[in-house]
């Protein structure tokens, strides 16, 4: 949020620039999950953490509007059951439901950034009907990779 609030310091048309500018916000998230899960938290500890990343992301949403930002992409999270790293940390080949049969994901993972993105999709709406003027695309970034 710092640089906007430079820029808007030092441009006296800065506002115009953001109105007319598309921002994209994230993926954000991710890079904190992992770096908890790869850090060997357990899901029972992450997940209570996506409320409060999802609320940081629509706090940082309605401040970049109040700053004159009218058309923002919020990207959701990637299935993170898919990433590379997960399947070597998480070795429970021999759990039933562990890993999905079409994708080889791990499933918990990905059932995880599905929990994430359905709370990031509420905020987003929620805001959407805060600042009916502004454009908030959301981006199915999970689905696509899937």
């Amino acid at each position: 949020m710092e640089w906007f609030r430079t820029f808007l310091a030092g441009f006296p048309d800065g506002r115009k620039y953001l109105e007319r500018s598309l921002i994209i916000l994230g993926p954000q998230g991710g890079n904190d999950y992992s770096l908890l899960f790869i850090g060997g938290w357990t899901l029972d500890k992450v997940q209570p953490l996506a409320p409060l990343v999802v609320s940081g992301l629509g706090s940082t949403i309605q401040e970049l509007i109040e700053l004159g930002v009218v058309t923002i992409l919020v990207p959701e999270n990637f299935p993170f059951g898919c990433l590379p790293e997960y399947p070597t940390l998480y070795d429970e080949s021999s759990s039933e439901n562990y890993y999905d049969t079409q994708s080889g994901c791990l499933s918990w993972l990905n059932e995880f950034s599905r929990y994430h993105n359905d709370l990031l999709q509420k905020e987003v709406q929620r805001i959407r009907e805060l600042y009916p003027h502004v454009d908030i695309m959301y981006g199915d970034y999970y689905n696509v990779v899937m």
